[in-house]
């Protein structure tokens, strides 16, 4: 995502209750409240080494329980989720956690 110094500082810049994951998803929606719209540009190409440093120093596991922590924070204040359908998410990621990739790092090592 690119700003404008100014705009950036507009839309309330990142969300403090957020860190390294989520941060995307309060920017587009502040834009969107503040009037703007956001554009795709696929002509443009960047490349990202996604995770490069953190996962030296942070398992998977706990990258997806903060991801996970930032999305229910984003949903539930932004689009007022239910307590079930945080309930469902979580179930599924402990069996995103415990069983799949446990499973999948077994497989690949045979």
């Amino acid at each position: 995502m690119l700003f404008k110094a100014n705009r950036f500082f507009e839309i309330g810049m990142f969300d403090p209750r957020t860190f390294l994951y989520g941060e995307e998803l309060f920017l587009a929606e502040n834009v969107k409240k503040n009037g703007g719209c956001s554009f795709y540009e696929d002509s443009v190409v960047i490349l990202h080494k996604h995770s490069e440093t953190i996962k030296k120093h942070i398992s998977i596991g706990k990258q997806l329980k903060e991801r996970f922590k930032s999305e229910v924070l984003f949903y539930t204040s932004e689009y007022k989720i239910s307590y079930w359908q945080i309930i469902l998410a979580k179930i599924s990621l402990k069996i995103l956690t415990k069983i799949y990739i446990p499973l999948k790092v077994l497989i690949n090592r045979i």
